[in-house]
């Protein structure tokens, strides 16, 4: 949100902030007061960008991790509850890059590559109880798990009351 970015820009420029990433992003292109951006990364003791070029944010930062584009990553979305997609490959990389959620494992320590990842989350988690198993769902593309059921709700005050405060609001 606005506020939350105005938020962070604030505790930059105090040097309350060690790290900033930033993905999918480029503030000091798109945001209204790019010298504002400019002046509180100065103050951040690292900040990386995840992009696939040096764009007008990436080129103020420390370093940059070259990362994939969506046509080379594997990765999961959930558009809406109970629907899970997965997100593969069309090309091979095209240049000397890595997905961002690879470079994030690996600095966190977990050598796994991404693609055995997203296969042990979805085998342990997603098709759980499903009738697909990994390789169906890479042909289908999809789980969907159906939305959850519906809560009985019950309200136990004056409904006039309610009435007339919500209308006198």
């Amino acid at each position: 949100s606005d506020a939350a970015f105005a938020q962070f820009l604030t505790n930059a420029k105090a040097g309350q902030v060690g790290v900033a990433m930033f993905l999918n992003s480029n503030p000091v292109y798109d945001y209204f007061k790019s010298e504002d951006v400019k002046a509180a990364l100065k103050k951040v003791d690292f900040t990386l960008s995840f992009s696939q070029r040096a764009d007008e944010t990436a080129s103020e930062l420390t370093a940059i991790a070259p990362t994939n584009t969506f046509l080379e990553s594997w990765g999961d979305a959930s558009p809406k509850e109970g629907l899970f997609s997965i997100v593969q490959p069309a090309i091979n990389p095209v240049f000397n890059t890595r997905q961002a959620d690879q470079s994030l494992l690996v600095w966190a320590g977990d050598t796994t590559d991404i693609y055995t990842f997203v296969k042990n989350l979805w085998t342990s988690t997603i098709l759980v109880g499903s009738t697909k198993n990994w390789n169906s769902v890479l042909q289908t593309g999809f789980e969907y798990k159906g939305a959850k059921t519906a809560a009985a709700y019950s309200f136990s005050g004056n409904v006039e009351a309610a009435a007339s405060a919500a209308i006198a609001a």
